[in-house]
């Protein structure tokens, strides 16, 4: 009797190592470890899928949400259980909202698997309208949060007391690099385009984003880090050229630019 296809979809080694062997005795059975691509591989055929929650690019909700949505080629109502090792109110209110099958918590051994398993395999129901799931909020795996904070992270600098705070105006900044052109680690004040400037070169003005967001301090100096930060933004049309002070080498020269 030929096996009815299931799909497991995790990047998880401890989730592949106890699903994937109480599985494909039962099921055939097919692994992923990207959501994207599983998305495209599911069509009418499957039985059901069991999906790991925590996954950077697209978590297992909103893995599932793309389901419901009709976003595959699987029917709508196909059941969907998701694996975690925790779940928040917000986690349970988003599953229910979006049909959720079945959850199972870690730790779980493999006889808890097979029999929910066999419990999705049976199950059945009517699917709401896309627009409903469509509005349901998903909120971050644990894997998301510390990327979202890595990136927040990225566009903290450290900030220098002893330079004063200025309005990010040319006329102000080229006033004051006038009259603080002597300084004894610093060149004057410039406005600069981006390939001009290198490692080492103080900030002049706040960086900021077109709503307003600083995103990188007057007073930071320039670390390989920041400037490609810098970089970043400038892809992106957010700045090509900043106001800053080169640095003074030993010899009292000022050091140039790339």
């Amino acid at each position: 009797m030929k096996k009815p296809p299931v799909l497991l979809v995790s990047s998880d080694k401890s989730v592949l190592s106890m699903a994937a062997p109480a599985l494909k005795n039962e099921y055939a059975l097919e692994l992923a470890t990207d959501p994207m691509i599983a998305l495209r591989t599911l069509d009418a055929v499957f039985k059901f899928v069991l999906v790991e929650f925590d996954m950077p690019d697209r978590n297992g909700l909103e893995f599932l949400r793309e389901i419901r949505m009709g976003r595959s080629a699987a029917k709508r109502n196909l059941p969907v259980g998701l694996l975690a090792h925790f779940a928040d109110d917000p986690v349970f209110r988003a599953a229910i909202s979006l049909d959720l099958n079945t959850l199972l918590m870690r730790p779980f051994s493999r006889a808890d698997i097979l029999r929910r398993a066999t419990r999705l395999a049976s199950e059945d129901f009517e699917p709401k309208p896309e627009a409903d799931y469509a509005a349901v909020p998903i909120p971050l795996c644990d894997s998301q949060k510390a990327a979202k904070e890595e990136r927040e992270r990225a566009l903290v600098a450290v900030r220098m007391p002893t330079l004063p705070r200025m309005a990010a105006t040319d006329a102000k900044l080229s006033q004051w690099s006038k009259a603080d052109a002597t300084d004894r680690q610093f060149g004057p004040m410039v406005k600069r385009q981006l390939t001009e400037v290198d490692v080492g070169w103080q900030i002049g003005a706040d960086v900021l984003s077109p709503s307003g967001t600083c995103l990188i301090a007057a007073g930071s100096i320039l670390t390989k880090r920041l400037l490609g930060r810098l970089y970043d933004f400038a892809e992106k049309g957010v700045v090509f050229e900043i106001w800053a002070r080169a640095p003074i080498a030993q010899n009292g020269r000022q050091r140039q630019g790339l």
